[in-house]
């Protein structure tokens, strides 16, 4: 008797599981078939390269200016190298905390971004080292 109550119970639940995907197939493929509308649409009619190309502008001209970076970040300064300026970053350890001798740095470029270096700067410069981030010429 008690196998025959476990042998439904599973029935039921695989049961259950079948329904279920039924009724959420046609959301999953409707939902995946409208992404690739849109991207089809956003590639071939120009519209994703055009958006793109605004988007960029704007954060070239507010975002990623050097005068907005730097009033934003005071340790930031910019150096001109063969031409081209690189941003440098040094920051000091702050008042009451003992500097440590040994600085810092922490060359960035490729994949490693100073932003994305920014929070271990931060970190090593309240650990009391002197540290020192820049752009890589390339």
């Amino acid at each position: 008797m008690a196998e025959d109550e476990g042998a439904r119970k599973g029935v039921l639940a695989s049961v259950g599981k079948g329904v279920l995907f039924l009724l959420l197939a046609p959301v999953i493929l409707a939902v995946i078939l409208a992404f690739i509308v849109f991207e089809l649409v956003f590639v071939f009619s120009g519209a994703g390269p055009i958006w793109e190309y605004f988007a960029s502008r704007r954060d070239r001209a507010n975002i990623l200016s050097r005068k907005h970076l730097q009033e934003i970040d005071k340790d930031l300064t910019f150096i001109s190298v063969r031409g081209h300026q690189l941003a440098v970053r040094v920051t000091r350890p702050p008042p009451g905390i003992k500097a440590r001798f040994c600085p810092v740095v922490l060359p960035n470029g490729m994949a490693a971004t100073m932003a994305m270096l920014g929070r271990m700067q931060e970190n090593l410069r309240d650990e009391g080292f002197t540290v020192v981030s820049y752009d890589r010429y390339g």
